[in-house]
């Protein structure tokens, strides 16, 4: 459909819900479903992630909705349209979608991780408002699997980037890696279904790369230990991104080996 066409009925349709569409909530959730993905067609990203936003607040107030499948569809494609364009908490919960909850990340962790202020953090860094950001608490919080997640939007949102992700042993990185290619290929998760058109990846288990479409001297995403190091091999753009550096606290008090660790990501 042309742009003009589009932009004739986002006319129209803003006129519909100025006059109003009556106390059917239903019907005002699918004119401003259409109307969010008419903005998003026509690149107003403003206006489309500003009606995704209205869209799920009116769900989640609405209590006695009675056609959940409908609002859950609406809420859906919401989600969608606010990952395709930025958001990093929306990209998680709808890459998570289809999963059982019990079986979600994100979501049963949701409150927590607001409150301690890690999605914000993680959102600000995604956007180059800071430059670097550490995170620290208690273990099974779910640093890790966030930070795949963030990894990972990073590279769909930007590419054609070289971003490294590194831990302090090879085991740990493979845990990186297939995770994070879980994420991009797992018919677990809703990647192609929320970007359809990204080009498709090429992954090389023997050494933790992902490639953007074709293979490369360097590639899109590595993973690696610091015990094997990737000195030549990748000349990071995107995210340089570590986890679990030091392996003992025997290392950890020796401001030595902490120096030696920090100039092998340097």
């Amino acid at each position: 459909m042309e742009d003009k066409e589009i932009l004739d009925r986002i006319e129209r349709t803003e006129k519909i819900l100025k006059n109003g569409v009556g106390n059917d909530i239903i019907a005002y959730l699918a004119v401003l479903d259409m109307l969010r993905d008419d903005y998003e067609n026509v690149k107003d990203i403003k206006k489309a992630k500003i009606t995704s936003k209205k869209i799920i607040k009116l769900i989640e107030n609405e209590k006695n909705i009675e056609d959940k499948e409908k609002t859950n569809i609406f809420a859906r494609n919401s989600y969608d349209t606010l990952a395709r364009n930025g958001d990093f908490e929306a990209f998680m919960i709808a890459m998570e979608w289809n999963r059982p909850i019990q079986q979600q990340f994100y979501l049963p962790r949701r409150r927590v991780l607001r409150e301690h202020n890690f999605i914000q953090s993680i959102q600000d860094l995604l956007d180059r408002k800071i430059k670097m950001l550490v995170l620290e608490a208690p273990p099974g919080i779910g640093k890790s699997v966030m930070g795949e997640f963030a990894f990972a939007y990073q590279y769909i949102m930007h590419p054609n980037t070289k971003s490294l992700m590194g831990g302090n042993a090879n085991m740990l990185v493979t845990g990186f890696y297939q995770d994070v290619l879980d994420f991009l290929t797992s018919p677990e998760y809703r990647f192609k279904e929320i970007f359809p058109d990204f080009p498709d990846i090429v992954a090389t288990a023997e050494y933790k790369m992902i490639y953007t479409e074709r293979k490369k001297r360097e590639p899109n995403m590595m993973f690696v230990s610091i015990e094997v190091g990737a000195t030549g091999i990748i000349h990071v753009d995107g995210m340089l991104y570590v986890d679990d550096l030091i392996k003992t606290a025997e290392q950890a008090n020796n401001p030595e080996q902490c120096k030696k660790i920090r100039y092998v990501y340097k």
